[in-house]
């Protein structure tokens, strides 16, 4: 396996890419590995691919719209 940080996760990254708890992530990594490539394709295969992770985030009340017509 090729290492180094741009080819490999930490919890902290994970859970940025990916919005999943610290817990989870490093539960994930001591697991299965801090390859990102296995990562990826473990998470994608669950539902939950990066590029539409911010889309799922709360929206803050002051972003919320009311008595929209």
């Amino acid at each position: 396996m090729i290492t180094g940080p741009q080819y490999t996760y930490s919890a902290f990254t994970l859970n940025e890419s990916y919005g999943i708890s610290l817990e989870e992530a490093e539960r994930l990594l001591a697991r299965f590995s801090r390859s990102r490539k296995e990562l990826n394709m473990l998470l994608a295969a669950r539902g939950r691919p990066a590029g539409h992770r911010p889309g799922e985030f709360a929206t803050p009340l002051e972003r919320v719209c009311f008595g929209v017509d």
